[in-house]
């Protein structure tokens, strides 16, 4: 990557370099979101888990001491048989017939937390046989046959993972749900006897850190959107500054471009002007030796030419003349009556413009206040290049307006012709030095133009359409 690649691409850097930025914060914030829920959920599901398989481990523990229990009692005491299996019951059965308060009993301390919603006991085929809460009914039309398998209504939603706990010994987790205004889940752990299973535990569990991770989520929405305008804000500035800082390269260009074509023209003026002088001496020698009665116009030809060679070499000069320092606070204590240049200017150039069947018309608002930082010279020059400009550029039967008007803050000028408008190219090029669609121009007079509403510390627009004339607009300062 060299200087030049970084030069021509210092426009798309700035953009590629906050598009990053925003790709890496924005998604650095969700990574972080992902791997901050997903451990959250895998560790609420592993305590989840963990009480579920614990609770299944006290039901079977409480069946072997209960069975024990009677067994010993069996050993002191002479029982038939149907005795025996009176104190000794199938598993099944002794589910069945434990106490309602069985759960509650059997349930730690943590069941208290609002974490917690619910404990289930279930039975071989699913069957609902009691619960922590009591808030289900056990009636018999609450439980629904279907084959072999016997699921309490209320939870026909985990059939599924009931079915296969049942089936594979295995503890199941469900899937995340929403209900009651809150996220829950439901782990069934089975209690097993003699390598069969023999019925569930199952836990309901309130996902409470579900809101927290909602209110994570739109904190990072809202942490991203502030980012997302704080790197706009300070890419908008960024090119902000770049515009000034392209700005200021140009004009420095300019002015040593300026300069070194001002040492340039000044060689070549002198080396012009004398010829010129020569010419315009020995014309005038001829006039007076040869057409001493009646002047011949070709002589006239030549001293109109000479004095239009120095006008241009004048306007090469002028150009080309850097503006030092000392001028700049020259004119930054000088101010000119607008109102009255344009006043003069109209009177000096109607005739022209009669000439060229061009309706000449100014606006001048009343009370105009004065333009600072420009003479009257320079105004002069201003508009003499403007209108001149705008009548090469009219037909013969079109318009050229001069408005000027005070606005908040400063003075504005315009000039406006009806003439054929220039295409964007043209625009582009409209004030370079030495661009020009007249056959006779030296593209000079726009180019001067700028430069001096530049030292002026004005700004210059062009608006300009082809077959939609032109407008040249002049902000003042004041």
């Amino acid at each position: 990557m060299n200087a030049g690649w970084l030069h021509r691409n210092r426009t798309l850097l700035p953009f590629f370099i906050a598009l990053t930025a925003l790709i890496v914060l924005n998604g650095a914030s969700w990574w972080a979101y992902r791997i901050a829920s997903s451990e959250l959920r895998d560790n609420f599901r592993r305590n989840v888990t963990s009480l579920s398989e614990f609770l299944a481990r006290q039901v079977e523990i409480a069946y072997q001491e209960d069975l024990e229990k009677n067994l010993l009692f069996l050993e002191n005491s002479p029982e038939s048989a149907a005795g025996i299996e009176e104190l000794v019951p199938d598993f099944e059965n002794w589910l069945t017939s434990l106490p309602k308060t069985f759960l509650k009993d059997l349930a730690p301390k943590e069941m208290a937390d609002p974490l917690f919603h619910d404990l289930y006991l279930l039975g071989s085929k699913g069957g609902l046989l009691q619960t922590w809460s009591g808030e289900l009914a056990l009636d018999a039309t609450s439980e629904i046959s279907a084959g072999m398998w016997n699921i309490h209504p209320l939870f026909s939603g985990d059939r599924q993972a009931i079915i296969g706990a049942l089936t594979s010994s295995d503890t199941v987790v469900t899937d995340e749900e929403l209900a009651a205004g809150g996220f829950f889940l439901t782990c069934y752990s089975p209690i097993v006897f003699n390598n069969r299973c023999r019925g569930l535990v199952g836990v309901r569990a309130n996902i409470l850190f579900a809101d927290r991770l909602a209110k994570m989520r739109r904190g990072l929405i809202l942490a991203a959107a502030i980012g997302s305008i704080l790197i706009a804000l300070l890419t908008a500035m960024f090119y902000a500054v770049l515009g000034r800082l392209d700005r200021m390269q140009a004009r420095m260009e300019q002015r040593e471009r300026l300069a070194q074509l001002g040492q340039m023209v000044s060689i070549v003026a002198h080396e012009i002007r004398n010829p010129l002088g020569i010419i315009e001496q020995t014309s005038d020698l001829i006039r007076r030796k040869y057409s001493k009665d009646e002047p011949d116009p070709l002589l006239g030809y030549i001293s109109e030419e000479v004095d239009r060679l120095n006008r241009l070499v004048n306007r090469f000069l002028d150009f080309a003349r850097p503006s030092s320092d000392q001028a700049a606070e020259a004119r930054g204590e000088r101010s000119c009556d607008l109102a009255r240049e344009i006043e003069e200017i109209h009177g000096l150039l109607l005739p022209q413009a009669d000439s060229k069947s061009i309706e000449f018309a100014i606006e001048v608002e009343e009370g105009l206040s004065q333009v600072r930082n420009i003479d009257r010279e320079g105004m002069k020059q201003i508009l003499l290049n403007l209108i001149l400009n705008a009548f090469d550029a009219t037909p013969p039967g079109g318009s050229v307006r001069v408005v000027a008007r005070s606005e908040t803050g400063g003075v504005i000028l315009r000039v406006i012709d009806e003439g054929d408008g220039m295409t964007p190219e043209q625009l582009k090029k409209a004030t370079d030095p030495f661009y020009t669609t007249k056959e006779k121009g030296s593209g000079l007079g726009l180019a001067l133009v700028a430069k001096m509403v530049e030292e002026a510390g004005a700004t210059l627009e062009i608006g300009s359409s082809p077959g939609e004339g032109s407008c040249f607009t002049i902000s003042f300062d004041n």
